[in-house]
Parts: C-alpha cells; sequence; structure tokens
C-alpha cells in the first residue's frame, strides 16, 4: 500500500509539552482554543486535506533528517536531544523511497501500513485552580493501522515492528497558565507531548538517530506503536 495523493492527516491541534513551558498563552486563551480543538470530529478525526495548497511542498524531495541533531544547543533545522541515539531500534531495510545521494525521501512512494482500526479513546482535559489537568486511556480517536505490522503487508519487508496498541491509564498536571521558559530544554527519545487526539508525540527522530518519518514504516496518519503499547506521532 502506497501513501494515496489525497494526503490525510489528523487533525492533532496544539501538541501540549510535557514539563507546560512551551506556550506561553494567558489561561483564559489556552481554554478556548482547548474547547474548540476537542470539539467533536464529523469524520473521526481523520480529515481530508486534498484541496489544501501544497505548492510549497514538494513532496516528492522532502529533506532527509539523518542525524539531524545537536546536543550543546538548539540549532535551526536540528533537534536538540539530551543524549545520542545509539541503540540501533527501527527500521532494518531503508526504503525505495530515500535518496540518499540527494539528502531526500519520496513521501508519495513511502509504504504505508495496511489496516482501518478503530479505538475507544478517552481524554479529559480540566482546569483545577492553577494547573491543567489532563487523564485518558492513550487511545487514539481516529483510525490507525494494524500492529504489529503484517508479514503480509509490504510495509514489513523495511520494518518488522512488533509493538501493538494498547490501552494505559494516564493523568498529568501541567500549569493553566505557563510561561516561556528562560533557557530551551532538549528532548528526550520518549514521549514529548500529547495530541489533542490522545496519541503521543515523539521527536523526529528514530532510535538510531535517523529520520523517523522517513525510515519507519507507519500508518496514513505517520503513527506507530511504541514498545510500551503507545500510539506515537511523528513530528
Amino acid at each position: 500500500m502506497k501513501i494515496p495523493l489525497k494526503m490525510l492527516s489528523v487533525l492533532a491541534g496544539i501538541g501540549i509539552v510535557w514539563g507546560g513551558s512551551a506556550l506561553a498563552l494567558p489561561a483564559d486563551t489556552a481554554d478556548n482554543v482547548i474547547k474548540q480543538l476537542t470539539a467533536p470530529l464529523s469524520s473521526g478525526g481523520v480529515h481530508d486535506h486534498s484541496d489544501h495548497d501544497h505548492s510549497e511542498e514538494d513532496l516528492t524531495k522532502l529533506p532527509l533528517g539523518d542525524g539531524k541533531y545537536t546536543l550543546t544547543g538548539p540549532k535551526k533545522g536540528y533537534i536538540y536531544l539530551q543524549s545520542k541515539p545509539q541503540d540501533g531500534r527501527g527500521a532494518s531495510k531503508d526504503g525505495e523511497w530515500i535518496d540518499k545521494a540527494n539528502g531526500t525521501f519520496d513521501l508519495t512512494r513511502k509504504a504505508v501500513v495496511d489496516g482501518e482500526v478503530h479505538w475507544q479513546s478517552e481524554l479529559t482535559i480540566e482546569r483545577k485552580g492553577d494547573k491543567r489537568i489532563l487523564t485518558g486511556n492513550r487511545l487514539p480517536d481516529h483510525p490507525t493501522g494494524s500492529f504489529p505490522i503484517s508479514k503480509s503487508d509490504d510495509a514489513y519487508q523495511y520494518d518488522q515492528n512488533p509493538n501493538s496498541i494498547r490501552e494505559q491509564l494516564f493523568r498529568v498536571e501541567l500549569p493553566a497558565n505557563p510561561t516561556a521558559a528562560k533557557m530551551a530544554s532538549p528532548v528526550n527519545s520518549g514521549a514529548i507531548g500529547i495530541m489533542l487526539t490522545g496519541s503521543l508525540i515523539f521527536n523526529g527522530l528514530d532510535a538510531s538517530g535517523r529520520d523517523a518519518v522517513a525510515h519507519e514504516t507507519q500508518d496514513a496518519v505517520t503513527g506507530t506503536p511504541s514498545k510500551a503499547g503507545n500510539t506515537t506521532i511523528t513530528t
């Protein structure tokens, strides 16, 4: 299965960053934004953006982000990491859509994990005093591919991800009125945020420091389960 020309994407809204220091929004403004973005979606959270103007985005020649990380501080075009990737996990084979010679990849040719599995998502966001409390089950409110990746799926030849999606209850407390941090902080190799769809946000590199979107075989909304069973979206 290949990515359809009519690109589908999840209406993620705002990714709420762990630690709560990324959004300098007044509390009332944040409340209004969250109310709008958590309103029910008529199509189950998946929207057709075929009419979106991609004239400035050549999906056949997206820049390859392999090794684009820094350990010493923020840098344009790079991901600021806590530590150097070194465990070597990830896709076992480069896809034909990756052009290392020119440093690009063709998203329209990339293999996509088959399936359309629906989940019973639970996500509650409420404000109590100076805290914004998130509780849920970490299941997405949109369809996903079938995981673990089946051997009959063409995506399996590139990535044999054995992980499955499963319910996990969680509770996170964030400041109701966050302020911008004085200094940038590096991200870790795990979850760095929560989407309003119920999925977790991971940074854009795989465990080996390669461009995760280019190398990992994901489903139609660039999602894949982590080892812990969380549904993750790579940014």
